[in-house]
């Protein structure tokens, strides 16, 4: 017996400072497992666009004849002519998590991909290059937090959102979530075990960011507009998602103008009779 999860958002966000909630081709499984979809055309909410999303969740059981029972999970988007503020521009978003649970086992092992096709940040092209090596390697939080217990790779250290972020000053005041991806980054590096949330990113490489741009690790600072979060992954032990870009909005003055998102799904599930004990983590 299993309990599905698994959800897809085309896009969704916070839009200046009142909670204004904004969700666009969203969909979510039944803990039975089945089949779910939703499809957007021609969204536009105030200086946000975009021409079509499709999202889709899906959980199915595979009986064997000899064997465990395999329980597969599947979450997908793809949106499509992005704009937000004639700032971030996308011709093509996809992501894909894909859960699959082996009766009894501990964990399922959960993979992500995603890909991003002409992407632009004030008009001018930003050419990226994606990778799924991290997620790839470690599909269990246990494979990756093993990995992380035996000297970690810098190179996926760097992967971890926070990665590059300078350290603040009094003199120059930024936005509340670059300190917290600072914090975040500065304490899991100085641990000896991961933390219960790994957050990392798919982003390998950028290049051609228009003037007054600057990249740290994951994160690409827009002064006047915001920090863009490309190929986002979070993993927990018991589950993983990915958010394709997220945008945290500011003013002149850095202050918070709102959190937006898109591309996001995830997946996981729980055997019955669970394959691990709480204590385990």
């Amino acid at each position: 017996m299993y309990f599905y999860h698994a959800h897809a958002v085309a896009f969704g966000g916070r839009i200046g400072s009142t909670p204004l909630n904004v969700e666009q081709g969203s969909c979510a499984l039944a803990v039975t497992g089945g089949i779910s979809s939703a499809n957007v055309s021609n969204f536009k909410f105030k200086d946000i666009a975009f021409k079509s999303a499709q999202s889709s969740v899906s959980g199915e059981e595979t009986t064997r004849a000899s064997g465990p029972d395999t329980y597969v999970t599947k979450a997908s988007v793809v949106l499509e002519g992005l704009n937000i503020k004639d700032v971030l521009k996308a011709d093509k978003i996809v992501g894909n998590v894909d859960s699959t649970y082996t009766a009894r086992d501990n964990e399922a092992v959960v993979k992500v991909s995603g890909s991003i096709k002409g992407l632009s940040i004030k008009g001018k092209e930003v050419p990226i290059q994606l990778s799924d090596a991290m997620a790839t390697r470690y599909t269990t939080y246990g494979s990756m937090r093993v990995a992380f217990q035996n000297n970690f790779s810098q190179q996926f250290m760097n992967s971890l959102t926070g990665f590059g972020i300078p350290k603040p000053v009094s003199t120059a005041p930024r936005s509340k979530d670059l300190d917290a991806a600072y914090q975040a980054y500065t304490e899991q590096a100085q641990l000896s075990d991961l933390k219960s949330a790994v957050v990392c990113s798919l982003l390998q490489d950028v290049n051609s960011l228009p003037k007054g741009a600057n990249r740290w690790g994951p994160a690409i600072n827009v002064p006047e507009f915001g920090n863009i979060y490309l190929g986002e992954v979070i993993v927990w032990p018991w589950m993983r998602c990915l958010t394709m870009f997220r945008v945290e909005l500011v003013g002149p003055d850095n202050m918070a103008q709102g959190s937006l998102s898109g591309g996001c799904v995830g997946a996981n599930g729980t055997g019955f009779p669970p394959g691990s004990s709480a204590g385990n983590w």
